[in-house]
């Protein structure tokens, strides 16, 4: 009893909480008002003398609210009791749930131990007070000022004499001496003995990532650490986690194989240098996926013409005299890709010109490729890099012989100079030859590589889902708020398939999935996605705004327009302005497309609508936007008269902004000014969680 009793005097304390009933051993005291929780809501429902590692949570009936664990999730109105049991007593407590009818401000959900925070309504009376729910040990508070106490979770929500509620308001209080979060990221799950495989701490914050230590919990024979690489030794399993200040990841497993599985999915070699000058020595690498193989790659140097001599230490390749040599390599049981590097007398003329491609990339299918050259008139085509794909003759005119590869070449002039090398990519078969749209669609899945977007888009196929959006973006159940209650935008940008991927993210920094430069896209996420990471529309969009669906490949996946968006708030004063616009005398160019929608285009005709992509694509010199710090991408459903800003993540919209978001009548001169852009905070989303 006297453990319940410090819990009855501590709780009651609090002027604002609901009363509370014990169980020691048989009947409990009598009890007041009970508990009012909102239908919907998720939370840690934390007791101090009841820890959750060592307690047990039950609520009945299930119907209203459930646990897993000390988490407690409301389902349905109605009345329920909570039960927690640790070893020497229960805890009993009524409960209410109501539908929610107050709106609260959720500020972020950490608090530093030490620091206030105020909690605040959106909507609801003003007489509403603030109530404490749990975690009473992890923070007070005074009115609607929370601070914090020590390590924890405590959570609040609003109510109001009548009984209505807010959500619950969660708060994660955290020693700031400490990283709030660690984690260990491997670029592998599995790899062979004899090969390497590379950890990745992230540590939020990032300043204390110097402090990270590598710990092997299992395995510690059959790996050799060197920092945060490591070498299989034997066949096994290898656990391993990251601590940082006392602040310990979640595991990571790695199972070492035998020498049998050195068998890479993808392996090219790279030379730093095509065109070394004699006495010169150039540079050999690899890349493999899954990465680690490295140390298992033999290379040969195969001398055409003059001498040649190979540093398997250094992994260097050195001509002694004018020629050519061919570089290839084994890993396991694969071959790489062959280069073949030219050689020059060191004193010779530097060979000058520029060499073109008369097609884009990924236009050579099937088909011959003419160059461009204008420089020496010596010259002819040499091949530099090349799997299957070869070229038929020497002159500037060639044919591709085979195709299915990756081809690099160069004209190749007097004394073994070279000009700039030209890459492109050559294709093997065509995988959607004959089928037809609506058989594609019924068995849809998003392209796997850019390859395949690039197949799809030569039908007409789309790369991604054609699925319906709602004109009002859908956020996630849980949106990422900074300390200060803004959105938050991701700035991370990964790339694969050699730079033709955009890797998506979710809410918490998971990869949700990939979009390619050669594919065709539809949905609001998905061409948003798109323009943020390569700067420009999918490949099913024309900028003719009064193009016929007909007359192209695509036809009811046809989008239209990419053209100049004026920002001009002067004569549209009922549009926001936009950071940076130019017509409002900033930096950036934006232009608008269209996104669609329902009713969009059947096939013969498109009718537009009101829902628009804006971006920022040239700066104001019309040079190309590079820097992704620069690209914004809004989106509007009420053409111009508010926008959102798409934040770098699947769900990802910031705060409307703009004339009906004031008050004001959409396209009306009159009445309130529209409301400004919201600004967002910037955070690498691969480090925050």
């Amino acid at each position: 009893m006297k453990m319940l009793s410090k819990i009855f005097q501590r709780l009651m304390a609090v002027a604002a909480f609901a009363s509370v009933s014990f169980l020691a051993s048989c009947a409990p005291e009598e009890a007041e008002e009970p508990l009012l929780l909102a239908v919907g809501d998720s939370f840690a429902y934390v007791l101090d003398d009841y820890p959750a590692a060592t307690s047990t949570y039950e609520v009945s009936p299930s119907s209203i609210a459930s646990f897993e664990g000390n988490e407690l999730t409301v389902l349905a109105e109605g009345s329920f009791t909570i039960t927690v049991s640790s070893a020497t007593s229960t805890y009993v407590r009524e409960g209410q749930a109501v539908e929610r009818t107050l709106s609260a401000y959720h500020p972020g959900g950490r608090l530093n131990i030490g620091s206030t925070l105020e909690l605040s309504l959106r909507t609801g009376p003003n007489s509403a007070y603030l109530e404490q729910i749990s975690g009473f040990s992890c923070a007070s508070f005074e009115g609607t000022a929370v601070t914090g106490v020590s390590e924890g979770t405590a959570a609040f929500h609003f109510r109001t004499e009548e009984g209505e509620v807010s959500q619950v308001i969660e708060l994660q209080v955290i020693d700031p001496s400490k990283p709030t979060s660690v984690r260990l990221l491997s670029d592998v799950e599995e790899t062979p003995v004899g090969t390497y495989f590379a950890l990745t701490p992230l540590v939020t914050p990032s300043s204390m990532d110097g402090s990270v230590e590598i710990v092997v919990d299992q395995g510690a024979d059959l790996v050799r650490m060197e920092g945060l690489r490591g070498y299989g030794l034997h066949p096994g399993t290898v656990r391993l986690h990251a601590e940082c200040l006392g602040v310990s990841s979640a595991e990571v497993s790695i199972e070492i194989l035998d020498e049998s599985y050195l068998d890479p999915e993808a392996f090219r070699i790279y030379a730093s240098d095509y065109n070394p000058a004699v006495g010169e020595s150039v540079a050999l690498s690899s890349g493999i996926f899954p990465a680690g193989f490295e140390s298992a790659v033999d290379y040969e140097v195969r001398a055409i013409e003059g001498d040649w001599s190979f540093d398997a230490e250094n992994l260097t390749v050195t001509p002694s005299s004018v020629g050519s040599c061919v570089v290839s390599a084994v890993c396991g049981t694969d071959q790489s890709n062959d280069i073949r590097l030219y050689s020059h007398a060191s004193e010779a003329e530097p060979l000058t010109g520029d060499l073109r491609l008369n097609r884009r990339n990924y236009d050579s299918l099937g088909m011959g490729v003419s160059f461009q050259y204008s420089g020496e008139e010596e010259t002819s085509i040499a091949v530099l890099d090349g799997e299957a794909a070869t070229l038929s003759d020497d002159s500037l005119s060639p044919t591709v012989e085979e195709l299915g590869g990756i081809l690099t070449v160069a004209a190749l002039g007097p004394g073994g100079m070279l000009s700039n090398p030209v890459s492109f990519t050559t294709f093997e078969s065509d995988p959607y030859a004959g089928i037809s749209s609506e058989a594609f669609m019924a068995a849809f899945v998003p392209a796997a590589s850019n390859d395949d977007a690039y197949y799809r888009s030569a039908h007409g196929l789309p790369s991604g889902s054609d699925a319906s959006f709602d004109s009002i973006p859908v956020r996630p159940e849980e949106v990422p708020m900074g300390s200060d209650g803004e959105f938050l935008r991701n700035s991370s940008a990964v790339y694969v398939d050699f730079g033709a991927g955009y890797q998506l993210y979710d809410e918490h920094g998971e990869p949700s999935s990939v979009l390619y430069a050669a594919g065709g896209y539809l949905t609001l996420e998905d061409v948003a996605a798109y323009i943020y990471g390569f700067g420009d529309v999918p490949a099913n969009y024309e900028a003719d705004r009064s193009f016929s669906p007909t007359a192209s490949i695509w036809g009811s996946y046809l989008r239209l327009n990419n053209t100049f968006f004026s920002g001009d708030t002067d004569n549209y004063p009922y549009e926001p302005e936009l950071p940076r616009i130019y017509g409002c005398g900033g930096d950036l160019r934006y232009y608008e497309v269209d996104i669609g929608g329902g009713g969009y285009n059947n096939g013969t005709t498109v009718n537009r609508g009101s829902l628009r992509i804006v971006y920022s694509r040239l700066y104001s010199d019309r040079s190309p936007i590079e820097d992704l710090e620069d690209r914004y991408v809004f989106y509007t459903y009420n053409h111009y008269n508010d926008f959102q800003e798409y934040l770098n993540y699947r769900g990802g919209w910031g705060e409307r902004f703009g004339k009906v978001t004031a008050g004001g009548i959409a396209n009306s001169s009159s009445g309130p000014a529209p409301s400004p852009y919201v600004p967002v905070t910037r955070v690498n989303f691969l480090t925050l969680f």
